[in-house]
């Protein structure tokens, strides 16, 4: 099996070396934000210059980004996968207030885990941005002290 993926940043790189050690092929799009890619490039792996092309190589293509923009570029963008999506249906894309609960979760989670809280705090700063603008800060403020309840010292 041919897998794609998109995202080898700090998470998405361990996701990458675990297919390898399973055996699958593996092609990684080249990105800035990625992580050295010396070792997957040594374990086989390919690297391709689009999302197009990458999922034009691909059986199943695993996205590991940082938010929903990043999906909706990847999926929707004009050098996008969405031309190699079966179902076609991107109507689960769009912001939606759970999907920011989720990545506010994950980014609290990995900013414990790998010390990166200046990085996770942006991050966060954007998913909240891009929330607000969306819908409007009470939208938010339910999630927010969700979340905030749910950790022992009432932080991020």
């Amino acid at each position: 099996m041919q897998i794609g993926m998109i995202g080898v940043g700090l998470m998405g790189h361990g996701i990458a070396q675990n297919l390898q050690k399973h055996g699958y092929r593996l092609h990684v799009l080249a990105h800035e934000g990625n992580q050295p890619l010396a070792l997957l490039l040594a374990g086989g792996a390919t690297i391709s210059t689009s999302a197009a092309e990458l999922a034009s190589q691909s059986d199943t293509v695993i996205l590991c980004v940082t938010g929903t923009p990043e999906v909706e570029a990847v999926l929707l963008g004009s050098d996008g996968v969405g031309p190699y999506l079966q179902s076609g249906d991107t109507s689960s894309l769009p912001f939606s207030m759970a999907n920011a609960k989720k990545d506010l979760s994950y980014y609290a989670a990995m900013a414990d885990e790998a010390g990166a809280v200046g990085n996770i705090t942006r991050a966060v700063l954007k998913t909240l941005t891009e929330g607000l603008e969306q819908g409007g800060a009470n939208a938010l403020l339910l999630e927010l002290v969700t979340l905030l309840a749910s950790r022992k010292d009432g932080s991020l």
